[in-house]
């Protein structure tokens, strides 16, 4: 083969000019394309790879296949093809560099920034994974930033090709490296979950540098707050959670990662003066006359809607009738000794579910909601689950998770009954507050007939008796987790409500 050089042309076509990087597959230059009168960047596979014709078609068919990604952060491909036994790749130049070489410049970044960086990223692997390509070898060296910060991934499944293609596999890419999932080095071919892990480890480096993405010989890696202390600990759980050593208690898509990447927004107080920041202070204004009239014009028409609620609630519960010279009159009492019929108890349809995980609380406002309806489906074979926990008590990281049942409507609980494969678990029961429909955990439990407010549950199916209560739908809380492979989790294979409607 012949030395590649500056000033060499490739492809009749572009002018090397600087070798700018060399990684374990390819070296890159910097080059002049004089027909578009721009810079390109070229990578040229490994001489020790390219002489072997099956890795280096798989080299250029990836390069073909990757070129269907067209995306703001996916690095665009031009151009393929092979000159002097070389097989090279044409791409677009970014000013900056890579992201390995600026954490290494300039160590860890703040939670915002992570934050951006990692949304870009996961942009550019949710577009991959749309036209069902994985990566296999996200790292920070294939993640480029931008002098303004915009962030563009490149080298989309070549690791994966060339391994394929290569007959020495370990020797043409290495496998070993804290960014490749468990399972990869088992010897797994990549795939989405994958790509998540690698992008856990990511996150994990740019929080907290090297040292949070070094696993020690026993255990798991720390989280990034062990190391930095001033990491947030809700960026914990979204790493803890990518880099799980399972594949299913991962995140189910990356596109779900960078929501709850999102969900957590600008992690700095609002409306806070630093110290000696010299901000000044307004005081508030004392209410108008005007705003005052305006309240006590209020009076009537509180009277009118209070009057209304009295009637529309004695029509409801029998007290009232409608009749009399008036349109409303006291309804007739029943004859002396008898009984108002009882509503016997029958199951409540659960019109909707929902996973809760309260950002708040130090969640990432996530627990597998693409599991949610499998909870309600009545087939025995399926659960919904929470995310697994390195402890029983969540990793100390927040009080609790949940499972939303929405009723539709206002109606009388008596009891729920739980059917689950994990038992062991604690629960508490929070109806609805309010005239809303909608979880808060920080709300008051419903209570068993003795009182109690928290419930274990055992494996099997049981039932909660309840005191009756009205609510529009009921949060499962669960507290505490239940032993499961080695970690911890709760599961809910089937779940109903029984009490009476209205």
């Amino acid at each position: 083969m012949k030395a590649i050089a500056p000033e060499q042309t490739l492809a009749s076509r572009y002018v090397l000019r600087s070798e700018i990087g060399d990684g374990p597959l390819t070296t890159v230059w910097t080059a002049e394309d004089p027909t578009l009168a721009r810079t390109v960047a070229v990578k040229i596979l490994h001489d020790d790879c390219a002489r072997d014709p099956h890795v280096r078609e798989a080299f250029l068919r990836q390069a073909t296949a990757g070129a269907r990604l067209i995306h703001p952060n996916v690095l665009a491909l031009y151009d393929a093809g092979t000159q002097d036994g070389h097989a090279f790749l044409v791409t677009e130049y970014v000013r900056a560099g890579a992201l390995g070489a600026l954490l290494a410049d300039r160590g860890p970044v703040d939670p915002r920034a992570a934050t951006e960086i990692m949304c870009g990223v996961l942009a550019a692997l949710s577009c991959a994974h749309d036209a069902g390509l994985v990566h296999g070898d996200l790292m920070p060296g294939n993640v480029l930033v931008g002098a303004e910060g915009h962030v563009k991934v490149g080298d989309f499944g070549f690791a994966e090709a060339i391994r394929a293609a290569s007959s020495s596999d370990s020797e043409a890419v290495p496998v070993a490296g804290p960014y490749r999932a468990p399972e990869l080095l088992r010897g797994e071919h990549a795939t989405v979950s994958t790509d998540v892990y690698a992008a856990g480890v990511l996150l994990a480096e740019l929080l907290a540098g090297p040292a949070a993405v070094t696993a020690p010989p026993r255990g798991p890696a720390p989280a990034p707050s062990a190391i930095r202390p001033g990491v947030p600990r809700r960026f914990d759980q979204i790493v803890e959670r990518a880099r799980a050593p399972l594949p299913t208690d991962r995140y189910p898509s990356a596109a779900a990662m960078r929501a709850s990447l999102e969900r957590l927004g600008d992690d700095r107080p609002h409306g806070v003066t630093a110290p000696g920041a010299g901000a000044p202070t307004t005081a508030e204004a004392p209410p108008s006359r005007r705003s005052v009239l305006r309240s006590w014009m209020l009076v009537p028409t509180i009277v009118v809607l209070v009057g209304a609620a009295a009637i529309v609630g004695g029509l409801a519960l029998g007290r009232l009738e409608v009749g009399g010279p008036l349109g409303i009159r006291a309804a007739a009492e029943s004859p002396a000794g008898a009984a108002a019929p009882a509503a016997s108890p029958a199951a409540i349809p659960i019109v909707a579910v929902q996973d809760v995980d309260p950002t708040s609380d130090g969640g990432d406002g996530s627990e597998h909601p693409d599991q949610t309806q499998l909870a309600i489906d009545g087939n025995p074979a399926t659960a919904w689950s929470t995310d697994h926990y390195a402890s029983p008590d969540f990793g100390n990281l927040k009080p609790g998770v949940g499972l939303w049942l929405d009723l539709g409507s206002p109606a009388t609980v008596r009891s729920i009954t739980i059917t689950t494969p994990t038992g062991g678990w604690i629960v508490k029961l929070i109806p609805a507050t309010g005239s809303g429909a909608s979880p808060e955990p920080t709300a008051s439990p419903l209570q068993g007939p003795g009182g109690s407010t928290s419930f274990t549950v055992p494996t099997g199916t049981t039932t909660i008796r309840l005191r009756p209560a009205r609510t529009g739908g009921i949060l499962l809380w669960i507290t505490r987790l239940a032993p499961d492979g080695g970690r911890y989790a709760a599961s809910v294979t089937d779940v109903s409500v029984s009490g009476t409607r209205g």
